[in-house]
């Protein structure tokens, strides 16, 4: 296993410029998908909807619809700044990949560590291997 391991990262060092073109692609990808609501913007649609739900309530007006809409955006919000969270992660882990490509020599020997911050998964085909790594390369390597 650690051969073919070692295989599959020497692919990736090996072909640098069409892996770094790859996970370029991804980072893109991850940037890509932002939640179209900013927190900023969620910040300031609940700020007006506060502003309006003290006015209809100062009128003894309903202002249920404003209640569900301001929980709804408390949510989103959430949501948002937990896919930031998740979406910086992911970018980083791609940047380690990038600097770590760029960094080595053409053929490597095994390291745990390598391993350990690199790999997600491997998955044992009859025929072949599937190297995925977190930042979402995955390479096949023949038995």
């Amino acid at each position: 296993m650690q051969d073919a391991f070692l295989e599959a990262v020497n692919q990736i060092v090996g072909n640098s410029r069409e892996y770094l073109k790859i996970l370029q692609q991804n980072l893109e990808l991850a940037i890509k998908q932002v939640n179209p609501a900013s927190v900023e913007y969620l910040d300031a649609r609940m700020e007006n909807l506060q502003r309006e739900l003290i006015d209809r309530t100062e009128r003894h007006e309903n202002y249920d619809d404003l209640a569900e809409e301001i929980l709804r955006l408390r949510q989103l919000r959430e949501q948002t700044v937990m896919d930031d969270v998740s979406k910086a992660e992911y970018q980083s882990r791609i940047k380690e990949l990038q600097a770590f490509v760029q960094s080595q020599p053409k053929r490597l020997t095994f390291d745990d560590t390598l391993v350990k911050y690199q790999l997600a998964k491997i998955t044992v085909f009859p025929e072949h291997l599937l190297f995925e790594f977190k930042s979402g390369v995955n390479i096949t390597i023949e038995k």
